[in-house]
């Protein structure tokens, strides 16, 4: 389950296979500056990658979205994904994949 931070983000995330991850029942309002789905380990962000590209001015409402983890990365770089802005370093929602 994604936490809701800000910009009403929501939804919950599942490992579909080793390289895709499935967000169901997505919501997000669009705002933000440089806002992406990142992966990370520990709740760590800062030092996370984008998964997606720039969701900024498109609005989400209960939304599915498949989201492919990027070459060179694997589940290994990741057990959270948080909603996040770049410029300002900051979660809008994130959440961590139960065992």
């Amino acid at each position: 389950m994604l936490s809701t931070r800000s910009h009403g983000v929501s939804g919950t995330a599942t490992v579909i296979d080793d390289c895709t991850i499935e967000v169901e029942g997505f919501n997000y309002d669009g705002g933000g500056v440089d806002v992406r789905f990142y992966g990370g380990l520990g709740g760590n962000y800062v030092n996370g990658f984008p998964m997606t590209d720039d969701l900024v001015g498109t609005r989400f409402t209960n939304d599915q979205l498949t989201i492919t983890i990027p070459d060179g990365r694997s589940l290994d770089d990741i057990d959270g994904l948080s909603v996040w802005c770049f410029d300002f370093s900051v979660s809008f929602g994130d959440g961590l994949f139960a065992p």
